[in-house]
């Protein structure tokens, strides 16, 4: 009898403190002289509240898109604990208020930006039951509750809702569409979408693909990753491309879809992995084997985590820096957003893609493809420092303004006169390569498939695939000495203020039909190196880092347990090496720095250690092998489209040139072999070639095979 006065307590809390299940906004059309909102708000369980809501919005939506100046249109879905309540607004809480403060903006600017010429600017707000209650811990509980309802949302009446709403903004070609999702909203944006755009993709191949959406931003979104690899799979395996053509015949990659993920998002980071893992209780998981080129090993993982929280998913980086301010750079007219960002285009040789920055409030920020990462689809994955989205829930701010201006830049989704073009990409990509006799080599490809080389063969036959352990996109050194394959991998870790590094060497035995993963050993501390060297005959692991004194040469003893780099040397130059060879007979270490071209030969032997400069106007070198049989050192150019060929058979001598064509699009994966051939992996233009010892191709291969069960045979 005592517990009753809390029961009804409690009950009565419940009743005041609950949102009401309910429509909030019955006159769905608001108009200001900047910008016009249309609400379409859902219910519970996915129906449209209101089906006028959604005629509304279409009626409005036409008679806005006569402009000839087009209708700059912008569709927001909000997360959990948010709705469309005007009470929450008025006092200036939640998303629709900031959401509003944006197209304010957007309307200001254009006007700034096209004087006399008027845009519309129209918001579309998709509104559900987000919030339940007032109560924190009664809200911090509904977790599942809302999660599960915007799973439902995510349906067919979302998807008839976005589709009607940019096929009629489609009608006038001058128009502009930007969809973004918040957190539980971008699952109603993504799984709204995925279906649809899958089937897009697979009837478009090598054609004009007609997208609806311009661009589709997620903000923190607050999915499991589960769906979203299931996404980032299918265009993965399909080698689909999207890209956008303008007049002139530039090419432009174009994202189907944008997640970012902040760095200070701890909802994501901490709250939702604990909660999912409670719920993955009662269900059943696989762990990926051999069979399935997975980045991820554990099917668990993808349920209770964020594709943001996932490194091994991301296909971008955004790194923070000083603002440099000076004049607004101006951009063509046409685009969605006017020009308010100082931005430079800046080339990367190593991954051949357009590194963009811009200034943001207070800092200055740079959007650049993840070297040799797994995920190279048209779904752009990244997380993003805190300086920019600072925590979950403050994401609808200047800086993020500013963030969906500069992909739309950088996909030249401002200029209205551009073409998509769907493009299937079945080329080999190499990022490691072990050579065998007589013409053959197994090679492992960027997508974690082992696949072998014989003869004459047009297209090298699948082994196996890499267990999800190893990340070709974090290794920073590859050493092949016969059947034994060594990989030093670094993943990157965020929290506490300061970047840390994990840092493992793993040792793989290869011959002719697969790989066996042997057990891997952790190097002690968090630094971040730049490139590893392995020493067999010394066992031990060269490795660079940058500090504050200079770059400096590290060694870890692999005899031990946890091996404990040690710093041995001081490097040359000001920043620390890209690449690193280690030739054990005459004990030297080979160094290169890409971005300044040089090239160091490093003395290691106790009588007589010595360092000296061998390559001083190198463009960009990328790889570095060298050949026991005639003592040459081989260096890759990416910027000069060659290979040197250095003698080095006591004091390496001036370089030659190798091979030298304009075939070669990035030259960035080197091996020789015990007869002289060299193998070369180029990824920007997807071969992998046989290099005879007098510089001629002997073999190309430029396409992969997808049948798992052939395999390679004497």
């Amino acid at each position: 009898m005592t517990l009753q006065p809390i029961v009804v307590l409690t009950a009565l809390l419940l009743m005041l403190s609950c949102s009401a299940n309910r429509l909030y906004r019955p006159i769905s059309i608001e108009e200001t002289a900047d910008y016009s909102v249309a609400y379409i708000e859902f219910d519970d369980q996915g129906e449209l509240w209101a089906p006028a809501q959604l005629d509304r919005a279409l009626a409005h939506l036409e008679r806005l898109n006569k402009s000839d100046a087009g209708v700059a249109l912008v569709i927001f879905a909000h997360g959990w604990n948010d709705n469309a309540s005007p009470q929450r607004e008025k006092h200036g809480k939640g998303a629709l208020f900031r959401y509003k403060e944006i197209l304010a903006r957007l309307a200001g600017g254009l006007r700034n930006e096209l004087p006399g010429l008027e845009v519309p600017v129209m918001g579309v707000f998709l509104g559900w039951r987000g919030k339940v209650s007032s109560v924190p811990l009664l809200w911090h509980g509904s977790f599942y509750n809302r999660r599960g309802a915007a799973e439902r949302i995510a349906g067919a009446s979302a998807t008839e809702v976005i589709y009607r709403l940019l096929i009629g903004l489609r009608r006038n070609p001058a128009s502009r569409s930007v969809l973004v999702g918040h957190s539980f909203g971008s699952i109603i944006l993504e799984r709204a979408l995925a279906q649809a755009v899958i089937g897009a993709l697979l009837a478009a191949p090598a054609q004009e693909l007609v997208f609806p959406a311009d661009l589709v931003v997620l903000l923190n979104p607050a999915g499991s990753a589960s769906r979203t690899k299931q996404l980032v799979d299918i265009l993965a395996r399909n080698r689909f491309r999207t890209y956008r053509f303008d007049k002139d015949g530039n090419r432009f990659e174009r994202p189907l879809l944008v997640s970012f993920t902040s760095e200070g998002d701890r909802a994501t980071r901490m709250f939702f992995p604990a909660g999912m893992a409670l719920k993955a209780m009662n269900k059943k998981f696989r762990d990926y084997g051999q069979e399935s080129c997975s980045p991820i090993s554990k099917q668990r993982r993808l349920y209770t985590h964020t594709a943001g929280n996932l490194p091994e998913l991301h296909s971008h980086q955004v790194v923070a820096g000083p603002k440099r301010g000076g004049p607004t750079e101006q951009l063509p007219r046409g685009r969605l957003i006017p020009g308010i960002l100082r931005y430079e285009e800046e080339y990367d040789p190593l991954t051949q893609q357009i590194a963009f920055s811009f200034d943001g409030e207070n800092r200055r920020f740079t959007i650049k493809r993840k070297p040799l990462a797994l995920n190279d689809t048209p779904y752009w994955i990244m997380r993003v420092p805190r300086e920019l989205i600072p925590d979950h829930s403050t994401v609808l701010t200047e800086d993020t303004y500013r963030l969906i201006e500069a992909v739309l830049v950088l996909s030249a989704t401002y200029d209205t006169d551009i073409r998509t073009i769907v493009e299937r990409e079945d080329g080999v990509r190499p990022v490691a390569i072990v050579p065998r006799l007589e013409g053959k080599a197994l090679f492992l490809d960027r997508g974690r498939g082992v696949y072998a080389v014989s003869g004459d063969a047009e297209r090298p036959v699948l082994l196996s695939c890499l267990r999800g352990a190893v990340d070709p996109s974090t290794a920073i050194g590859f050493h092949v000495a016969g059947h034994f394959a060594y990989a030093v991998l670094m993943t990157r870790q965020s929290g506490g203020g300061e970047e840390k590094c994990r840092t493992s060497l793993h040792e793989f035995q290869i011959d002719d039909h697969g790989y066996e993963q042997l057990p891997r050993k952790h190097f002690a501390g968090g630094a971040c190196y730049s490139a590893a060297a392995v020493d067999l005959v010394e066992k031990r692991v060269m490795l660079g880092l940058d500090t504050e004194e200079g770059p400096r040469l590290l060694v870890a003893d692999l005899t031990e347990e946890t091996p404990r780099p040690r710093e041995i040397l001081a490097l040359p130059g000001s920043q620390a090496p890209t690449d690193l060879y280690f030739e054990a007979v005459q004990q030297r270490l080979f160094a290169a720095h890409g971005e300044s071209g040089e090239l160091w030969e490093i003395g290691l032997a106790a009588a007589g250690a010595y360092m000296r400069s061998i390559g001083h106007e190198l463009g960009w070198p990328t790889a570095l092998a060298y050949s026991r049989t005639d003592r040459r050192l081989y260096v890759t150019d990416a910027e000069e489209r060659s290979i040197w060929a250095f003698d080095c058979t006591e004091r390496c001598r001036e370089p030659i040139v190798f091979l030298r064509s304009e075939v070669l699009e990035r030259p960035t994966t080197l091996a020789v072999a015990l007869d002289g051939t060299v193998w070369l992996g180029d990824l920007q233009g997807q071969t992998l070639r046989a290099i005879a010892p007098d510089g001629s191709v002997a073999t190309t291969i430029r396409s992969l095979s997808g049948s798992p069960s052939e395999r390679f045979k004497e």
